[in-house]
């Protein structure tokens, strides 16, 4: 599934985000179970919620059905617990989300390649995938680097790139 189905698909989607509840959790996991990536994002949450360290593994589990589907609020949450609990294994699913089109992702690979967070450092790759999020993501992306041309972080210190990148952010 595309990422931009889940704005039409989140229409017609009956349930409000964060109303999972002791009475209908077992309604929300048999969704999250039939593959429903907006279920398996909630149900994630919703034991992040809970208990992170006690669910640790079905948080992760949950989080990147809804993250490989192309649902994008799950990126963040799956980066987050991999990052913490199990490194190694964010930077095996990253560059999966990031191909499918997740500027989350792509933001997240991007700075763990950039700073050598469970790899070794590749300023190369992390430009491309800071480049690609850039060029797809909203404002705050082009924002972001702007900045890192500003500072010269990883590229050629230049501000006029940092400064039509930032005029372009406000566009």
């Amino acid at each position: 599934m595309d990422l931009l189905d889940f704005d039409d698909e989140m229409e017609d989607y009956t349930h409000e985000p964060g109303v999972i509840s002791e009475e209908n959790l077992a309604e929300w996991c048999l969704k999250a179970e039939e593959g429903d990536a907006v279920a398996q994002y909630e149900v994630a949450k919703y034991l992040e919620q809970k208990d992170p360290y006690c669910y640790c593994h079905e948080i992760e589990v949950y989080s990147e059905r809804a993250a490989l589907q192309g649902y994008e609020p799950a990126v963040a949450l799956m980066a987050e617990q991999m990052l913490f609990f199990h490194p190694g294994l964010l930077l095996r699913v990253l560059p999966n989300v990031a191909e499918k089109g997740s500027v989350e992702a792509m933001w997240r690979l991007a700075t763990c390649l950039n700073y050598g967070l469970e790899t070794k450092p590749d300023p190369e790759r992390a430009q491309y995938w800071y480049e690609k999020a850039a060029e797809l993501g909203d404002g705050m992306q082009k924002v972001n680097l702007a900045i890192r041309y500003m500072r010269g972080d990883g590229v050629p210190q230049s501000m006029v790139k940092a400064m039509s990148l930032a005029h372009l952010a406000t566009m």
